[in-house]
Formats: C-alpha cells, sequence, structure tokens
C-alpha cells in the first residue's frame, strides 16, 4: 500500500470501502510513523476523520453484494459519502 500512496503525493481524501480498508490504511499510517490508534478513528458508514497528517479519511460500507442486495448499502448512501468527499477535495 505504501508505495501506491507514495506516488500520490497530493492526496486530500481516502475512501475506505469497508471496515477491512478503513483499518488497514490506519495501519499504515502506523508504519509511515504518524501516531495513532485505531479507537480514535472508528469506522462508520458515512463517517469522517481528519487524520494527523491533514488527509480526511470517509467510511462507507463496502460495495459488496452482500451489503448491496440486502439493502445495508444503498445507491444513495454512497452517493452522500462521494458528495461529502467532493466538497473535501473542492475546498
Amino acid at each position: 500500500m505504501g508505495d501506491e500512496l507514495e506516488l500520490l503525493p497530493r492526496v486530500k481524501a481516502v475512501l475506505a470501502l469497508g471496515r477491512f480498508a478503513h483499518e488497514a490504511y490506519l495501519k499504515h499510517l502506523r508504519t509511515t510513523g504518524i501516531s495513532l490508534t485505531l479507537r480514535q478513528y472508528p469506522f462508520a458508514h458515512g463517517a469522517s476523520h481528519v487524520l494527523p497528517h491533514s488527509i480526511a479519511l470517509f467510511d462507507a460500507y463496502h460495495p459488496s453484494q452482500q451489503n448491496t442486495f440486502t439493502g445495508k448499502l444503498k445507491p444513495e448512501d454512497l452517493d452522500r459519502v462521494l458528495r461529502k468527499i467532493r466538497a473535501t477535495i473542492n475546498t
């Protein structure tokens, strides 16, 4: 993950699709020397977190069949998260 992120020096926001991605990103940040805990930034669909390195982390349920077929994640739910991201990166 680190190599890919280093290729993106102007990142303002990261979208974590699911708890696994959310926690993986936070754990990666710890390997780079950023001091944080998972408990400080809990996963929740629609949540956003401003992290110590000034990048915003946005959470959304993973758009898997399990989540979409059961109605846990509806298109409008994901659209709301994407609009929040757009508003953040356009400021």
